[in-house]
This record gives structure tokens, sequence and C-alpha cells, in this order.
């Protein structure tokens, strides 16, 4: 591979040692890696292109298109250096690397060469290069029809290894040297140039060197461009930086505001800005006016920053505004917008430093406004879309508010850090008597007190927000009354709703505070009586065991010993006080043991960065040996503690660390669970991730809110990126107390008054998964193809609460499950109508709830519906019950129809691999366009919409609305030119060839007796939407027989470039 700079020796005297040293080596051995940096630095420009480019074609950008953040490796003489590149502006880079950065900036010049400035110096560079034999990339925009050899294998050199399309053409790609090839792209995908197809490992080693990482640091260089100490220079210069950064380009926003805030606060900054829009207007000034302009000012033209002398503003905007007045009308326009600098300088400044210092900052946020309201809360390709019919003349102009609206993501997300922070101040206000000292208050006895207090903690369990993160910070609180307030809330928050109801109970230690409460452990149980014998559905109820749990709270892990066998004696002690009259069932090893490290000072508080893994792994070895302490573990496991959860305070603003300790029957010690790491081990029984243990690599990644828990994983066999989102769903009775921090969610509610109670709850759950997905759109490594949500509703839902107040419910013992069914797939379908585009323009394809009915008939008990987000305006909806299975002794689905593709499987059953179906509707998805045996539901849909229009408030039965439809095939497996057509009943997705059709009966307002029509769509995942001679026999066919059986035929056609417009 060979590379050129040219550099002229006069730039070579004006580079630093190192960089003149390093460019003629570069220049004398040819190597590469200058060149690639400069390649890097000029596919920025090269991004925002390709950004444009989609606009040009009417297509919606890719997200993974990053128009800041790049990075580049360089191998130079066997050292691989690793650059972030971050944009600061137009042309303006800082490169960082191992924790040192520099200052460039870097224009395109015509010819094909780079101005680069750094240092203070210009420089002009020019590169050339060769295509790496090891990297198998695109030439040209293409669509990878296939591989013609398979991952892993040997090729030659001059072999083909894959064909492509260009144009309608089918050609081969040769492989430029021999090895073993590693497949990276999937076949069916649309490439653009120089997109990466395969890596080849090379036979011959020495042709590919092997480079060590540098850990070295960048030399300390200055500014690209010399800035001057001044401070109107500065205060331009700090200004711009901030406009950068509300145009999204990265600056250290800390030190750009601190520095336009010190120059805004100088006395000299508005006389330097007066003296130099005047030095530049002067020769254009009339002469009149320069005169008597200079005559005024003169008084104040030597004036020092120590003076107490204020910008004679308001003096010289009267002699502007006296001139202007008196100019001829035919000049005053000309004069108006050349003195207009001068005009507006003097106006910022008529209600002095202050009145000036409000016009910037009221300019700043016009411009963060005027982008936030183009975008609001609709999805980003909606509004792409809008903003490209809006600006069709000036696409740039769409890259720069996309840019701009990814800073408003990030700000949001450190908002929710201050909320955090809020919320635990109201917490604390909430839960103290403070707020009760009014005339009411003070007259309040103390049961009435006792009372409030724990109606104030009811609202705070209920409360859809993320109050156990804001309760952990408020553990070492200096109130004592407060803090046992808080710790009740936090068990009762985790606990809900098995807690036994006035068993929480408090000690002081000489070592902190201990708590400790019983809890009634659920586990699956069969109905009795004669409600069995009558049916042969053993629907799961809730069957309890009675259980304890403890909390201690300490300062240092010194104490943990000590604290522990403290708490172990209060805890056995009390349990056999409240127990004395009360027979249990045998205990088995289900309590429940929680420590919370509290102060900034405890011996966690140097390993509180929780992204870096290392430091989590030291956290729970030191945690993991004090509980391997013989004394310890035996005590602990002797009483019966089956899990042991570990709390970690941090600072304020910042959510608690946690880890959980199972008894692992094999080793004999308490072992962490990574899977529970982040999450209370009483809540994630209720989020079931037990489900993921068939993946591995879980990473978990905690929201914004704190409500949601993501968990990424890859299918295989095709590596396919997938989430899963997990929640709790609490419901508020009422919209007091904690409303406003639910600000969204409290619109919601209003606007959708008429949903149920659940629908609300689900509904509020649902939206903020939507905000998390949305701020992680550009995050490559939380990038999902394909995501599943899962709600667990805690609180026990009454039929009435399935349907919209003030509609009841009004059934007999023996006729409420039947009516659940169709109250649940009518309050999924609502739900689906309300945010199923929205969703499936997220990756979310599937999401599940949970809920357990109260009921005194057969409804009681858990139930279950599944949603199948499958184009976003359809989906499909299927209600399950808990049932156990006695042979196999599991709880299952349960389809009261049989007809759900989960019936029979498992609750705790692994998530399965995507099959074929799923996949098909992913690779359709990820080329816009809707899989083509999707079409028949989206009739059915349309249907039922046309029936509702009609014939609004007028139930019709749902088998009249479904339509009857048959798909057709060739009668000969090898059908080709004349063979005829067929109605076949099979699965979806077993098509051999690219078109698919279907006879469809349905009864429209139109024709209510019914009609007939035929469908025919081509199918993009065969052959990647290739036609070929079958295809036009099919295609031949289908018209043939609606012509012969005069059928109106309906021609559903998709592309893999949808256009706008």
């Amino acid at each position: 591979m060979l590379y050129r700079l040219q550099i002229t020796e006069k730039i070579k005297s004006t580079l630093a040692g190192w960089t003149v040293e390093l460019l003629c080596e570069l220049e004398q051995k040819g190597l590469h890696g200058i060149s690639q940096f400069l390649e890097e630095l000029c596919s920025s420009a090269a991004m925002v292109s390709d950004y444009v480019g989609y606009l040009e074609k009417g297509q919606i950008p890719p997200k993974h298109i990053s128009l800041v953040q790049s990075q580049v490796s360089l191998n130079i003489e066997g050292s691989k250096y690793t650059i972030d590149m971050i944009r600061g502006g137009p042309g303006s880079y800082m490169l960082r690397m191992n924790e040192s950065e520099i200052e460039a900036e870097i224009h395109t010049l015509r010819d094909g060469g780079l101005l680069m400035q750094l240092d203070g110096n210009s420089h002009v560079i020019y590169a050339e290069n060769d295509d790496d034999p090891s990297k198998l990339v695109a030439d040209t925009p293409c669509k990878l029809l296939r591989f013609l050899v398979s991952d892993g294998c040997h090729i030659d050199a001059d072999t083909p290894f894959a064909e492509v399309e260009v144009m309608k053409m089918c050609m081969p790609l040769l492989s430029p040297a021999s090895g073993v090839i590693q497949i990276k792209m999937s076949e069916g995908q649309a490439m653009q140039a120089g997109e990466l197809i395969a890596r080849l490992n090379l036979d011959d080693p020495s042709a590919v060197r092997k480079a060590e990482p540098f850990h070295g640091n960048f030399p300390i260089l200055g500014p690209p461009t010399a800035i001057s100490g001044k401070v109107h220079q500065r205060c331009a210069a700090s200004l711009n930086a901030g406009r950068m950064i509300l145009a999204g380009y990265e600056h250290n926003i800390d030190e750009v505001v601190q520095s336009l805030l010190n120059c805004l606060d100088s006395r000299e900054l508005p006389f330097l800005q007066w003296q130099e829009c005047v030095s530049v207007l002067a020769t254009w000034l009339p002469k009149n006016l320069k005169n008597e302009l200079e005559s005024k000012y003169r008084g104040f033209d030597v004036i020092s920053s120590s003076q107490n002398i204020e910008f004679p503003a308001k003096i010289l905007k009267g002699v502007l505004e006296s001139h202007l007045s008196s100019c001829p009308e035919k000049e005053r326009g000309s004069l108006e917008r050349l003195i207009e600098p001068l005009m507006s300088l003097v106006k910022s400044y008529d209600g002095g430093r202050e009145s000036h210092a409000c016009v910037i900052v009221r300019s700043l946020f016009e411009e963060y406004l005027s982008v936030e309201e183009l975008v609001s809360d609709n999805i980003q390709a909606d509004v792409i879309e809008r903003l490209w019919l809006q600006y069709k003349k000036d696409l740039l102009k769409v890259v720069d508010i996309v840019l701009s609206h990814q800073l408003a993501l990030k700000a949001s997300q450190l908002l929710e850090q201050t909320k955090l922070s809020e919320l635990r101040s109201t917490i604390a206000r909430s839960l103290s008597e403070l707020e009760m000292f009014t005339e009411d208050g003070e007259s309040m006895d103390t049961p009435k007190r006792k009372s409030a207090i724990n109606e104030r903690m009811e609202d705070l369990v209920d409360a859809p927000l993320a109050v156990e993160d804001a309760l952990v910070g408020l553990f070492d609180h200096s109130d004592h009354t407060l803090q046992r307030r808080v710790v009740e809330t936090y068990v009762r928050s985790l606990y809900q709703p098995y807690l036994v109801k006035g068993s929480v109970r408090m000690q002081w230690h000489r070592c902190g505070l201990i708590a400790s409460w019983e809890f009634l452990e659920e586990h699956t149980g069969r109905k009795n009586g004669s409600e069995v014998q009558m049916s042969d559905k053993t629907f799961v109820e809730k069957h309890i065991q009675r259980k304890w749990g403890a909390m201690v709270i300490i300062k240092s892990l010194q104490l943990l010993s000590a604290i522990i066998s403290a708490a172990l004696k209060e805890t056995t002690h009390n349990l056999h006080e409240a127990t004395a009259n009360v027979s249990l069932e045998p205990t088995t090893f289900g309590n429940m043991m929680h420590i919370a490290l509290v102060g900034i000072n405890n011996q966690m508080s140097l390993l509180q960065d929780s992204g870096d893994e290392d430091q989590a792994q030291e956290r729970i070895n030191k945690l993991a040996k004090i509980l391997k302490d013989k004394e310890v573990g035996s005590s602990l496991r002797s009483a019966g503690v089956g899990v042991i959860s570990c709390i970690i305070q941090r600072d304020e603003g910042r959510t608690p660390m946690r880890h959980s300790f199972h008894w692992s029957a094999e080793k004999l010690f308490y072992e962490e669970e990574p899977l529970l790491r982040h999450l209370e081990p009483p809540l994630s029984i209720f989020l079931e991730l037990d489900k993921l243990k068939g993946y591995e690599n879980i990473q978990y990644t905690p929201s914004c809110v704190c409500q949601w828990h993501l968990y990424s994983v890859v299918d295989k066999p095709l590596p396919i990126q997938r989430m899963f989102l997990r929640t709790l769903v609490r419901q508020p009775m009422s919209d007091d107390g904690l409303a406003a921090y639910r600000g969204l969610d409290v619109d919601m509610m209003r606007s959708q008054w008429a949903m149920s109670f659940t629908s609300r709850g689900i509904l509020r759950s649902l939206m903020a998964a939507m905000e998390e997905l949305e701020l992680n759109v550009h995050n490559a490594t939380l990038k999902s193809d394909n995501a599943h949500m899962y709600l667990c509703i805690l609180r026990e839902q009454q039929i009435n609460d399935l349907v919209p107040y003030p509609k009841r419910v009004d059934l007999d013992a023996g006729q409420d499950e039947a009516a659940v069914e169709p109250i649940l797939e009518e309050l999924a379908q609502e739900i689906h109508a309300f945010a199923g585009v929205r969703m499936h323009k997220l990756g979310v394809c599937q999401w599940e709830a949970k809920l357990w009915m109260a009921s005194s008939g057969q409804a009681n008990g858990a139930w279950r519906f599944v949603v199948t987000n499958v184009t976003g305006q359809t989906c499909t909806v299927h209600i399950y019950r808990e049932l156990e299975d006695t042979s196999k002794h599991k709880v299952v689905y349960h389809s009261l129809s049989g007809r759900g593709p989960l019936h029979g499987v498992p609750v705790n059953a692994h998530y399965q691999p995507l099959g074929v179906l799923d996949r098909k509707r992913l690779l359709a998805r990820k080329n816009n366009t809707t899989y083509c045996y999707d079409f028949p539901l989206a009739f059915e849909t349309a249907l039922g919409q046309s029936w509702a229009s009609q014939f609004p408030g007028i139930k019709k039965p749902k088998d009249k609305l479904l339509p009857k439809v048959t798909e057709l095939v060739f009668a000969d497996q090898k059908g080709d030119w004349g063979t005829p057509l067929v109605p076949v009943e099979r699965q979806p997705g077993l098509n051999d060839v690219g078109m698919v059709a279907w006879s469809m009966e349905m009864s429209t307002p139109e024709f209510p007796s019914g009609r007939t029509i035929l469908i025919v769509a081509n199918d993009v995942t065969f052959k990647v939407g290739s036609f070929g001679p079958r295809e036009d026999a099919f295609f031949l066919a289908v018209t043939d027989l609606a012509c012969t059986k005069k059928l109106p035929l309906i021609i559903w056609l998709q592309t893999l470039v949808p256009v706008l417009g």
C-alpha cells in the first residue's frame, strides 16, 4: 500500500519537532498512518455528505450515522495509535489520545488537499492511498446478493467470494489476496461505497504488521489559531463556542459558560466592542455622524476596568436616532442597514451590562427552542421527513437541526440526575412532619399524625418514580425519625404487595440501624374445592409462605459481622413473638438480608464508577470475602437466609450500586449473581429475569428514569442485536403529591381520560420506555434490531379497573372468566392504537403484560396478554391464563381458545432465538418496508376500521369482520409458465417463489353479503427481492386468474428504496 505526502521545506520548518520527524518518516518510508488519519478527518465531511445524499434521494438517513464523533486507529512503525475525533464546529476538531488532547482546524482545498491549522501554524497536506488487501469493501453503492464462499473458509487470490447487484446487473467480487475470509455483512443488505463486506486473514502474515498499543500522549500544543487576550475577543470566542454547543458540537460546557460570564461581567467589554465596530465602519459612516459620535465618546475613550464608569449607551443611541430621523427619506434605508451593528450594540447596553447579558442569554435560548419546537416529542424519522419537505433546497439545514437536537437529548439525560436529587428532597419533606405544622397540623393527635405519615408512605410506594434510588440517598439522614420512615418506605416499596402489615420494626445498634419485617413468599398453587372438580383447568393462584427480611445500615464493612449477628438475634426474637399463636409452614431458605453501606467516606467510595467492570469486580470481591467468612456465612445460612442484597450509597444525583449474593449449594458459599446486578432481589422475581439465562454476555443498561431495566443480547445463529426491557407498573390512586415529577404522565392521563385505570398505568410505562429507546438511538452499543418489553402490574386488578370510568361490568361469578378475555384484548388494542406506530419505529416488536385479577369467580388468578407489533398500524393480541401442568409441575401459558403460539409453553422458559417469520419481518423492516405475509392482517385491520366508521357504536360480530384468506401457489412444485394456481393452507414464509398471492373473501360495508378479491405481492426477503422467470410466470398466472374469474386484483409492490413525498 503506497501513500505519498507532499510537504514543502518551508512547511517542514514551521512544524513542531515531533511532527517533522513523523511526516518525514512517512514521506520516506511510504507508511500509511498519517494518510489514514487525514482520510478520517475528511470522513466527517463525508458523513455529512452521506447524510445529505440520503435526503436528496428522499430517504430517511440511518440512525448510526454520527455527525460529531468518530475514532481512528493508526499503525505507525509497530505502534497502534487510537485517536478519538470530536468535532467542535465546522472544520474544527478535538483529537484525544490517552487522556491528552490537541485542537486542530481542517479545511478542504479545491485541489483535494487539506489546509491544517495546528499550534498556531498552517500546513498544506496532500495524500494518496491504495486499498488494504485485508479489507474487502464495496467499491460502489450496491446490494449484496449472496456469498459464494462460507464464513471461515480459505480462498485464493482472484477468487470470486460474493455477488452484488449494481445498476440491475449481477457482478462478482474478487479476493485481492489469498487467506481465510471472515464475513462481516449479511446477505441482502444495501451498501455504500467503502463499507466493509468481509475481512481477510492473509496467508502472508508479514504483509500485515502487528502493532502494540501506544500509551504515550500528544505533545503540548497551543490552539490552532492565535486568540487575543482582549476581553471582547475572548467574549466572541466563548459566544461562538456556546453556539457550537447548541448546534450539537462538543465543547467543555463548564469552561465555556464560565468564560462567557467573566467576559460579560467586565466593564471593558462594551467599550472594546464599540471601538471594534466603529473601526470597521469608519470609512463608510457619514462624516458629520462620525464626528458627532467621536465627540460624544471622546470622554470615555480611555477607560480602566477599575473605574466605575458605565458605557454611554443612551447617549450614543440618541445620536444615532437623531441622525437617522434627519436623514433624507431616500437615504434612510441604506443608512439603517449601515449603522445596524452600532444600533444593536447600544440597544443591548441600554439597561447596562445586565441588559446586554440578558440579550445574549435570550439569543442562546431562542436558538435552543427553535430546534426543539420543530422536534417536539415526535419520532426522529417523522421530523426528518417534515424537515425534508420544508428545506428541499437547503438540505444542510436539516443536518444542522438534527445535529442540534442530539445535544438536547444529552441535556435531558443530565436533567435526570438533577431530578433524582430533587426527588430525594421532595421525599424528605413529604415524610417529615414539617408540612403538617399548619393550623390543623399542630392540633393533630398522634394517631392521626401517624395515619397521615402512613398515607404519604403509601403514595410514595405507588408512585411511578424512582423512589427506591432516592430513598437510599436518605438512609444516613441526621434526623433519626425521618431515617426510620425512609427505611420503612423502602421496605414497603420492595415487598409490595406481600409485606405483612405492621411487621416492620426498627432498632438502633451501636454499629448502625437494624430493620426487620415479615413478608409472604408467593409460589404456585392450584384451586381447590368444587371449582377444580367442575373443571380440569388448574389455574395458578397465590399460595404463600411466611418469611422474614432484615436490613442493616452501616458506614464501614468492619462493622458488618457484629451487626449481622445482632440483626439475626433481633429478627428471630421478633418472629417468635409475632407468631406465638400462629402455625407456620416449614421454613425453607427464602429469608432475605439487605446490607446498606452509606456515607461518602465508606470503603467503596473509591469504587463508585459503575461503568467500569474492573471496579465492579473489586467491589464484589471485597463483599464476597466478608460473606465467605465462616462465622458470618454459617450464621446467615443457619438462619435460612437464601439471598443477600448489598446496597452502596453514592454521591448526590447518582443512583446507588447494588449486588446480589445467592447461596450456592455446590460451592457452599454466597456467590454474586451478575444478572441481578443493579436490582433488588425482591423486584427481580417480578421481572422474570430467569428467562434471559439462555443468552451469554448479557449487557445491562440502567434507564435514565430508573424505571426500566434494559438487557442487550446477541441472538444466534444469526447475529441479531436484541433488547429486553423489563419494568414494574405501579399505579397511583390519585394524581396528587408527586404529580409535579410526572409532567408528561399527568398530561397524557388528562388527554386520555377515557382510558381505563389499568390502561393508564401500562401506557405511562410504555411511554417512558420509548423515551429511553429514543435517547439511545445513536448509541451503537445499545442499537437493537428487535426489542421486547415486559410489564408486571403489582396491584391486584378488579374487573372494573379494566374498563373506562364510569363504565362498569356486572357479571355473575361463573361468567367473569369469559368476559375478561375480550376486555383484555380490547384494552391491548387500545394501547397499541395509541403507541404502536412509535414503538414499531423504535424496533419494539413485542410486549407482554402480566396482572393478577382479584375475583370471586373463575377469573381469579394470573393473566397475561402478549401483543406482537406487526407493522405499527397492525398487531396481534393473545390472551393467556397461567395454568399449572400437574404432570411436569410447571406453570405454563394457557390460551382459552387454544390458538395462542405460547399455548403450553412454560412461563419461565428461556427466550428462544427469532423464528423464520420474525427474521424475515426484521429483514423487511431494515429495508424500510413491510413483510408481504403481513398484508392480510393489514386488510383485516382496515376492514374493521371501515365497519367502525360506517356504523359507529354498533359492534359487528368478530367472525363477520375476519376475512377468509387463502394463499395461492403453483399447482406443481416446479411450476413455471402455464402452471395454474391452487389454494393451500400453510404457515407464512414457506414460499419458494419471490411472489405471493392470496384469495380473500370479505364482507365490507359496500358488499355486506361478501365479495372476493385477489392480492399479489413481491417478497423482498426472497433472494433479496430479485425477479426471475418464475416470478414473472407466477405474476402472469395471478393476472390470468383475475381476468378469467373477473375479480379485482390488488398489486402490492415493495421497493428497497422508499421515496418520501
